[in-house]
């Protein structure tokens, strides 16, 4: 047996599509192993097709988050047989790869059970490819068998067709693929084996009709006069194979044993080998039991795999077995449909459920039921079920049950009562990065979903920066006016004025927004409300009980910790050298202004969410006054002017209380004068301050302390400026009254000549106003040295090293 692994082949190179067919289906297994591989190799279109009863059933696994935003479930109904293919067809870049097999999508498909599976490539086995393009085209023509959702059909149809010109000079070595769709398998086998007499067949399965009907009827049609049944490794007794009965059959019976590298597991591997006389063997692996369902009849859709060589390349090697006195005898329940009654339902971006409920009979009419999240919350709907099982109806539901994980729909009649998994087709239209928006918004990503978020959002600045200037208003989610309580709010943001859903290719869907719900849908509205006024609340692993931590297991926490806060720190340096570089190139001053809004709740979001308030405090400091030398103020005020008052004010607050306090006080009222380009009414930018705890970013860098943040601005706004300051000096001056000496303004060395300049020389004016980023001289038109340019901006005034005169800025 081949020791390779479908989660290695899940991780060998980069995927696109991927699609998964299976009878049992566990969604933690397939979210946990095969889900996680596929994301990581930027894999956007998966689809796992699975039978009624594997769909069923895979309906109690509510801890499944994934399921219909990042991958489809399509159930398949027959009338008398199961859904019984495993197969994986990957296509990529770098190639397709189909894999044909006998394991379930479950964790003893994967590994814990004794399985086999054939690996093929274009290359090697070009027909296989066609053949299976064939296969979905006849599982798609089938007309009693129900499958809600076809789209899925020709898209792989399609790729797997379009490696059918791939020349292969050897054909005779090149594998077949078999399926029951149209014809049942034995008869195919017997057609490739043709009736030669004496030859030898061995039978690896683990189940087997009581009577052992269809392995004597292949028997026959292939000529052996041999039997070889291949038993369980773990415990011979569990076969399945009557002995006692096929003793009467007239060919020479005898028990195998296949060689296995961990013989103790269960065994569920299905294998055919044909050994004839004249040195060439006959193998069919896949998942055809040898039962009359799957081998005899097109009840079942079975898929495997035949090939035709020497004898001599064994693909299994079989050790001698006693024949066992006790065999296991199973009491097979009939397949199909039967009373089972299960929902495929698809939610879109109008906030409409469309759906197909799948039953033998009476079913339509009027259902009552309720969409539900894997959190619990629900909202009732009321569905009307045509003669064809299709229904349509309009979901009014909030924002966050029409985006949350793991979302199923349920409907009763009567004593009837179906379930299914809801396919949210927004979201799964989305590309790998806006999924992860998703996961961000569900608190479910990890270090590598936010890291790749940033990337993201780094990439897409010019796209999404523009929609990010609308202004944020704060409700109270109470109708009481008086009460103070502020821990009941929430934020809102006009929804067209918000980034639009993108499709799988990046381009814009137009959605028509008749009842509200449509514009909830989008993404990036969810997005920027999040950013706002959501909390983010880590994860921590659950301590195990009666087991303390070790210093050691300390130390390597912490050492994770900290390699997951460099990582982040990394690509949040690299999301600000995209903002910088933006703002360093742009002249538009409406995608400035954006930008900085951008950056500013993106990244202090990040940091929230982590809970780093000393790097949030460093961050607003540089982006206040970045935003602030912009000069960027404009009516109507937008988020550009809400985060400049709301960071003014929270660095007001934390001003440390000492002689340094009145002149960081003086620079913060210098930079709000420049940003608003003169003086600003202290109402207009106490209207802007965003204050609430449940709202934007106080909460974060001055906790608890939101209730003062009126009072800095306030104090900030009351304290005079350098600019001010200076221009009263003047017109003091030039009134012939003195100047007052003691300024902080006259204290720097530039200040201090430029008093004993005008001292000296009484009535002269011996100085020039200029701009703050005039470049040279007033006077002599030299260009300032780098101190004289430097005291002229931040201390507004500046004395030339050419001419000895004197400019003064009393520009905002």
């Amino acid at each position: 047996m081949a020791s390779i692994t479908l989660t290695d082949l899940l991780s060998s190179r980069k995927w696109e599509q991927a699609l998964f067919t299976t009878y049992a289906l566990s969604l933690t297994f397939f979210e946990t192993c095969v889900l996680r591989e596929l994301r990581q190799q930027g894999c956007r279109q998966i689809y796992v097709i699975v039978d009624a009863d594997g769909y069923q059933s895979s309906l109690s696994e509510r801890r499944s988050t994934r399921v219909g935003q990042e991958y489809r479930v399509i159930p398949v109904a027959l009338p008398k047989g199961v859904f019984h293919p495993k197969c994986t067809y990957l296509s990529g870049p770098d190639g397709d790869v189909l894999a044909i097999g006998s394991g379930n999508i479950t964790f003893g498909g994967y590994g814990r059970n004794l399985e086999v599976f054939e690996i093929l490539e274009p290359m090697s086995a070009p027909l296989v490819f066609e053949e299976f393009a064939n296969f979905l085209d006849n599982l798609g023509n089938r007309s009693d068998i129900t499958i809600p959702d076809k789209t899925w059909i020709p898209m792989f149809s399609m790729l797997s067709r379009r490696h059918v010109n791939i020349s292969n000079s050897n054909e005779y070595n090149q594998p077949q693929l078999l399926h029951s769709t149209t014809i049942p398998i034995i008869d195919q086998i017997v057609n490739a084996a043709s009736l030669i007499a004496d030859s030898t067949l061995t039978v690896l399965s683990p189940f087997h009709d009581t009577v052992g009907t269809a392995v004597k009827r292949l028997a026959k049609g292939v000529g052996a006069t041999k039997i070889r049944v291949a038993l369980p490794t773990r415990h011979a007794s569990e076969t399945t194979f009557p002995f006692n009965i096929a003793k009467s059959w007239g060919v020479a019976l005898s028990a195998v044993t296949p060689e296995a590298e961990s013989p103790n597991r269960c065994l569920h591997a299905k294998w055919f080998q044909i050994d004839r006389p004249g040195s060439e063997t006959i193998t069919v692996s896949g998942s055809i039991n040898a039962t009359s369902k799957a081998l005899c009849s097109i009840d079942n859709i079975e898929v495997g795999i035949l090939r035709k060589h020497s004898t001599d390349e064994g693909f299994v090697t079989w050790g001698e077995s006693d024949i066992p006195k006790e065999t296991t005898t199973l009491a097979y329940n009939a397949s199909g449909l039967g009373n089972k009654c299960i929902v495929h339902a698809v939610l879109k971006s109008d906030s409409s459920l469309v759906g197909w409920l799948i039953a033998t009979k009476d079913f339509a009419g009027e259902w009552g039921g309720f969409l539900e999240s894997s959190t619990g919350e629900q909202c009732a709907i009321t569905v009307t079920v045509n003669v064809e099982g299709r229904f349509a109806t309009s979901v009014t539901a909030s924002n966050n049950l029409l985006f949350a994980t793991g979302l199923q729909v349920s409907l009763t009649k009567d004593d009837r009562r179906a379930r299914g998994w809801v396919l949210q087709e927004d979201i799964l239209k989305l590309g790998r990065e806006q999924r992860t928006i998703i996961r961000f918004l569900s608190n479910e990503d990890t270090i590598d979903d936010e890291v790749a978020l940033l990337d993201y959002l780094a990439l897409s600045l010019n796209r999404h920066a523009p929609q990010f200037g609308s202004r944020i208003k704060v409700i109270k989610n109470s109708d009481d006016s008086n009460n103070t309580d502020k821990g009941n709010s929430s934020v809102v943001i006009h929804l067209a004025d918000i980034a639009p859903v993108l499709d799988v290719h990046g381009n814009e869907i137009e959605i028509t927004r008749t009842d509200g719900h449509a514009g909830e849908m989008d993404l990036f509205a969810r997005l920027r409300r999040y950013l706002l006024g959501e909390r983010y609340t880590p994860q921590k692993e659950p301590k195990v009980v009666g087991i303390e931590s070790t210093e050691d297991d300390d130390e390597n926490e912490y050492r994770i910790e900290q390699a997951r806060k460099k990582k982040i720190v990394n690509h949040l340096d690299a999301f600000e050298r995209c903002i910088q570089k933006c703002l360093d190139e742009t002249s538009d001053n409406l995608r400035r202004r954006a930008a900085l809004v951008y950056w500013f709740e993106i990244k202090l979001h990040i940091l929230k969410r982590h809970d780093w308030s000393e790097e949030g405090l460093v961050f607003v400091k540089t982006w206040f006054r970045r935003a602030c030398s912009e000069k960027l103020l404009h009516s109507p005020f937008e988020a550009l002017e809400q985060h400049v008052f709301t960071a003014a004010s929270v660095l007001a607050l934390t001003l440390s209380d000492d002689d340094s306090r009145h002149q960081n006080m003086v620079m913060l009222h210098e930079d709000i004068e420049r940003f608003a380009g003169g003086p600003i009414d202290t109402d207009l930018a106490q209207n802007l301050l965003i204050d609430n705890p449940e709202a934007g970013f106080a909460s974060l860098l001055v906790p608890s302390r939101e209730s003062e943040l009126a009072n800095a601005l306030d104090e900030a706004l009351k304290t005079v400026t350098l600019r001010t300051q200076l221009e009263t000096e003047l017109n003091s001056h030039e009134a012939g009254k003195p100047i007052n000496n003691d300024l902080i303004l006259f204290k720097t060395a530039s200040g201090q000549k430029f008093i004993d300049s005008i001292k000296r020389i009484p009535g002269i004016i011996s100085y020039r106003t200029v701009k703050t980023d005039t470049p040279y001289c007033p006077f002599c038109f030299t260009v300032w040295a780098v101190q004289a340019g430097n005291d002229l901006k931040y201390n507004r005034i500046a004395q030339c090293t050419n001419c000895s005169k004197f400019a003064v800025n009393v520009t905002p």
